[in-house]
């Protein structure tokens, strides 16, 4: 019997075909929190829920996302308010200590994100 798995494709094929998936996917999570494909919240939780991707779970995905739009757009990426912004308020860093301002400027750059996680703000 014949079967395709990531694991059977060389590592050429398997990581670009990977990175398709999980930007399309990731793309088809946010749609289902903005009430896409369906109208029915309990079946695009069911779409957009699967673990695909191993950094944010979906529930906390969605209730963070959900807090991003809650003041109508107003207040996107505004320090204290927005729950996916990276923005720091003026002078915190001075006001942190070592360990926290290397974390924080660590997470400046995608090694930083990539290793530390979604927010250390």
């Amino acid at each position: 019997m014949w079967s395709l798995s990531f694991g059977s494709l060389p590592l050429w094929l398997a990581a670009p075909l990977g990175i398709g998936l999980l930007t399309w996917y990731g793309s088809l999570q946010h749609e289902t929190i903005h009430g896409h494909p369906t109208p029915f919240r309990r079946v695009n939780a069911a779409i957009g829920g699967m673990p695909l991707s191993l950094w944010v779970p979906y529930p906390i995905y969605r209730l963070t996302h959900i807090q991003h739009h809650r003041h109508g757009g107003c207040r996107l990426t505004e320090v204290g308010h927005d729950p996916e912004s990276f923005y720091l308020p003026p002078g915190h860093l001075a006001r942190v200590g070592r360990v926290r301002r290397a974390m924080l400027q660590a997470n400046c750059t995608l090694a930083g994100r990539l290793t530390l996680g979604v927010k250390s703000g």
